[in-house]
């Protein structure tokens, strides 16, 4: 026991070593300090949080779920006293995790003589596991983070905004003075958190990206030490399928021969028609943008193990219900998509648990508890429902879907490593017996089969044949998750119940139109690879402790995880920086300078001498134009219209808005009346004009030389002379 501390401390310090003496990358040193500062502090306060929730809860395991949970409340205190008391928000943090620091050493001290040592010999060996994955995915996002591909201008856009943005409703970033729609908390949260540290978002996004997977291997590790109680080896292993495993498209490809460069991996989350995709973990934190269903999937696990170690909704008393509820509306403010599928799901299993009360505890338990919870999520949703309701437009539309349906391939391209994990596992847990059909407990289930109707109905009347196909394929699936449902096993009941939900939500975003075709199908079914996989891995270990010794089933685990650690990450990783960053570090603001040197200068002065409740205004563009929206991107003030698309009107601008503010825009640039302009600036409450090399392709009249003729209304704070980009002040 001695040794194993001592090898876990000693790897510990070796690999803190080797963060201390990167400079060889080029990332300045302090840096690297400032990264383990921020590490080494969010597991200390996690440790002490979990203890924490596990003293609320009355539940001991939920101390596994520290770290993500720490994360969640802090970031949901912090922007309460924000928004509502117009705080600092920084203070909050500091006193939650000062608070949860002070409550593990209390702990420890007391509980010195009976410390469970096992135990810390597991946390020894879980952060030793989770710090290599930190310094992994910090190093591969370090070097293709370049904002040069994909949505990350956006992300990095809404990112500085709130690393600079202090109190009041938050603005888009690319459209001033319209609301955000459905996201923002997780963008709050990781700017507030670079702030506390001062690493500024060129150092802090990267971090972002590397912590993000460290908290979602941590709630990984909570959830299955959950599912398998006092195995420990179990769930490291089951921790690392989950976080590598990849679609099935990538092994296709790779029996296909195809070449291993950027489009194979780009390619790997293209599996449906008209150009959709859904992304799987691994691509999105090795390969994708920083978007809110990424920072979204360590709080889904954890909102996941908090109803597993729960059992059922019969058991749960009020307490246990606030801490669910806590977590969902957390969870909705991050991303209300995760909120909507995880609503589904808690409404299947609650409906699920109904039958195991008598009247006498239906009130209490069924009515009384859960209606409480759920005026207690208003409040603290309330004023994030404002900001929803009165600084936000509807930007799309719910309705049947009439394009093109996706057949059982497509999908099967996508899910097809866990069904065939997940098919293989139930045949052998029925051959052994583990899993019984019984008949009578079948019919009970059957009951669930109301909830998978509509989508069912929906996909038969559907003229596409794949469309049909798709659904008989999927009522089978069904089947075979309620028999789990039917099991005695409450961990079954649970695999069962996740399956059987996501096949609903699988097949609903098929057939069902919510915003838009693209969010319809992305969104659920990056959901649903996570469910999946959560459930695939679970009947995996279930299959193999049945049929094989206990080394063998871990073997077999390890085998999996290396080859899909081996063919994915590295390989993905490798060609990425390749086609952005090349082979050279540069931070995204380094990379702008090179590449833009006069916008370069407008930036750092609007960082220093602007607030981000004033507005740019700079030439808007279409959509991944890079071009476009460069000054706010990079200084985190609002401009006012950026990406002319759905970027926008996704999270607030309707369309007249949109159509509005880009004819408004070619009129400030191109009319020659500097009197009438002025006077429609200070009406659109635009603080700052841009002129540089892109508005001057764009605007092919002297409209651009009315700003120096003009002194008295529109005063000229940046001119940089080699390449002529200047930045004027709006005078009222």
């Amino acid at each position: 026991m001695k040794r194993t501390v001592l090898i876990s401390l000693s790897v510990f310090s070796l690999l803190l070593l080797i963060v201390l003496n990167l400079s060889y990358f080029k990332i300045q040193p302090l840096v690297w300090v400032q990264y383990f500062v921020f590490l080494l502090s969010f597991i200390l306060a996690g440790r002490g949080f979990g203890k924490i929730v596990a003293e609320f809860s009355g539940n001991r395991e939920h101390e596994t779920l520290g770290s993500p949970l720490f994360f969640l409340f802090s970031a949901l205190s912090s922007w309460l006293v924000n928004i509502v008391f117009s705080g600092s928000s920084s203070l909050v943090l500091i006193i939650f995790g000062l608070g949860s620091i002070s409550f593990l050493g209390i702990k420890f001290i007391s509980e010195w003589g009976s410390l469970d040592k096992d135990k810390l010999i597991e946390d020894l060996i879980s952060e030793n596991v989770s710090f290599i994955l930190f310094l992994l995915f910090l190093l591969i996002s370090s070097f293709h983070l370049t904002i040069a591909t994909g949505e990350k201008p956006m992300d990095f856009g809404i990112l500085n905004y709130f690393y600079r943005h202090e109190s009041g409703t938050p603005t888009d970033v690319w459209a001033s003075g319209s609301g955000f729609s459905y996201y923002y908390l997780g963008f709050f949260a990781w700017a507030k958190w670079m702030k506390l540290f001062s690493l500024g978002t060129d150092y802090g996004l990267p971090l972002a990206f590397a912590m993000n997977v460290w908290l979602f291997f941590q709630a990984l590790l909570g959830f299955f030490k959950i599912v398998f109680k006092k195995n420990f080896a179990q769930s490291l292993l089951l921790g690392l399928f989950v976080l590598m495993i990849p679609s099935f498209q990538v092994f296709v490809q790779i029996v296909l021969g195809k070449k291993w460069d950027f489009p194979f991996f780009w390619g790997s989350t293209r599996v449906f028609k008209e150009n959709l995709f859904a992304e799987f973990p691994i691509w999105s934190f090795s390969f994708g943008d920083f978007h809110p269903h990424v920072m979204n999937y360590p709080f889904v696990v954890t909102f996941l193990a908090l109803l597993l170690s729960f059992g059922n909704f019969s058991k749960i008393d009020l307490k246990k219900l606030v801490l669910i509820v806590l977590v969902g509306v957390t969870l909705s403010m991050m991303n209300i998509w995760e909120g909507i599928f995880l609503s589904l799901f808690s409404v299947i299993f609650y409906f699920w648990s109904w039958r195991k009360l008598n009247i006498k505890d239906a009130y209490q338990k069924m009515i009384l508890n859960p209606l409480l919870s759920v005026l207690f999520g208003i409040v603290i949703i309330m004023p994030w429902l404002k900001t929803l309701l009165v600084h936000s437009a509807s930007a799309g539309h719910f309705g049947i879907s009439k394009a093109p349906s996706n057949g059982i391939s497509e999908y099967y391209m996508f899910y097809g490593t866990l069904d065939i994990v997940m098919f293989v596992s139930m045949i052998f847990l029925f051959w052994k017996k583990e899993i019984i059909f019984e008949s009578k407990k079948y019919l009970s289930s059957l009951k669930m089969i109301i909830f998978y109707l509509p989508a069912f109905i929906l996909g038969l009347m559907n003229p596409s044949t794949d469309s049909r196909l798709f659904s008989v394929v999927m009522l089978i699936g069904v089947l075979f998750s309620l028999i789990l449902v039917a099991q005695e096993k409450e961990k079954y009941v649970f695999a069962g119940l996740m399956t059987f939900s996501s096949l609903c939500i699988a097949h609903l975003a098929e057939n069902v139109i919510m915003l838009d075709r693209i969010n319809s199908l992305f969104k659920p079914n990056t959901f649903n690879f996570l469910i999946f996989s959560l459930c695939a891995s679970f009947l995996l270990i279930e299959a193999l402790k049945v049929l094989s010794q206990k080394w063998v089933s871990m073997i077999y685990a390890f085998v999996v995880i290396v080859f899909s650690f081996t063919t994915f990450v590295l390989v993905s990783s490798i060609h990425s920086i390749a086609y952005t960053a090349g082979k050279s570090f540069a931070t995204p603001f380094e990379h702008f300078r090179k590449k833009s040197p006069g916008d370069a200068e407008v930036v750092e002065w609007l960082r220093v001498n602007a607030n981000t409740n004033e507005t740019v205004l700079e030439y808007f563009g279409a959509p991944y134009k890079y071009e476009a929206s460069r000054i706010s991107t990079y200084s985190g003030i609002p401009s006012y219209l950026g990406w002319a698309g759905q970027h926008v009107t996704q999270r607030g601008l309707s369309h007249p808005e949109l159509e509005r503010r880009k004819v408004q825009t070619k009129r400030i640039y191109t009319k020659l009346e500097a009197e009438e302009i002025h006077q429609v600036l200070v009406k659109e409450k635009i603080t700052y004009v841009v002129t540089g090399s892109y508005e001057s392709r764009n605007v092919t009249s002297p409209g651009l030389e009315k700003f120096d003729k003009y002194p008295d209304k529109f005063e000229k704070v940046v001119h940089d002379l080699p390449t002529g980009t200047r930045l004027y002040r709006v005078l009222e």
